[in-house]
């Protein structure tokens, strides 16, 4: 409505809107997810990553802003499993060796991601892409 007051105080200031709530993560009966369901979360919610990391939820990148999901804190151990459920033998030893691993990893009806898992601190990260199909146009670079 031209010469309407701005709705608040961040706007009338320019700043950003506040990036829309996600929502809620589905949880599995028993309360546990697994790095799949994590994946396909952050399909539904179109973000462009996924990170897992030690004392922190897990975060999603939507429209270029980081935000948490709704879920605990994550654990070592619980890094720890998603991180192995998503390797090979290969891959294991690569991470064992170097510290971290590069891989693609694909979620059936899902998506393809491009993920790195790496050493931080003494315990496992995870920060996964996805992979969008077919080649971006030109008008898009």
């Amino acid at each position: 409505m031209p010469g309407a007051p701005p709705a608040d105080a961040a706007e009338a200031a320019g700043a950003p809107a506040a990036e829309a709530a996600l929502p809620p993560l589905p949880r599995a009966p028993e309360g546990a997810v697994t790095i799949d369901d994590l994946l396909r979360f952050s399909v539904e919610v179109k973000a462009s990553d996924l990170h897992v990391k030690v004392g922190s939820p897990p975060t999603v990148r939507v429209s270029g802003h980081l935000q948490p999901v709704e879920y605990h804190v994550m654990g070592p151990e619980e890094c720890s499993d998603m991180a192995h459920a998503m390797l090979g033998d290969k891959e294991t030893a690569i991470l064992t060796d170097q510290g971290e691993v590069d891989f693609a990893y694909s979620l059936p009806s899902v998506s393809r991601f491009r993920v790195n898992i790496h050493r931080q601190r003494g315990t496992l990260g995870i920060a996964a892409r996805r992979i969008l199909p077919g080649a971006p146009d030109l008008k898009d670079l």
